[in-house]
């Protein structure tokens, strides 16, 4: 099992993909990608650029374990995340942020309660809300 806290060293991969197919989420019969082979390390600062519905936003979801790859392997912090146990996927997806372009926010939510959420996403198990300086910021 992976430790949640864990960091992986600077040569040790974040995420790997390896001969990955990534279906479309809009046209599940489409896949806008194949064979991707991707590598990101710690520290490592990509761009993904495309044209409109190229697959972008799929890939990323693929790659944040969001969606599983239609074909292929893709790990995170050396973890499979359709393949491993469920304490061990939320240890990793804890591990993810992802932020939509636009700025999208949840309409049900106050932009307070907006901001908060990954705050609030990532107290400790029990908690029921945020304490010493994660309060101040909440």
């Amino acid at each position: 099992m992976i430790a949640p806290d864990a960091m992986p060293t600077a040569s040790a991969p974040v995420l790997e993909m390896r001969a990955v197919t990534v279906a479309s989420c809009r046209e599940p019969a489409g896949a806008p990608l194949e064979d991707v082979n991707w590598t990101v390390r710690r520290s490592d600062y990509w761009a993904i650029g495309g044209l409109h519905r190229s697959g972008k936003s799929d890939l990323l979801a693929v790659a944040a374990g969001l969606l599983r790859p239609a074909r292929g392997e893709s790990r995170l912090f050396g973890c499979d995340l359709f393949t491993c146990h469920e304490a061990e996927q939320l240890a990793v997806r804890r591990r993810v942020g992802f932020v939509f372009d636009g700025g999208q926010l949840l309409h049900d939510l106050t932009l307070e309660e907006n901001v908060a959420l990954p705050l609030r996403y990532h107290l400790a198990p029990g908690e029921s809300e945020p304490t010493g300086r994660l309060a101040a910021l909440v």
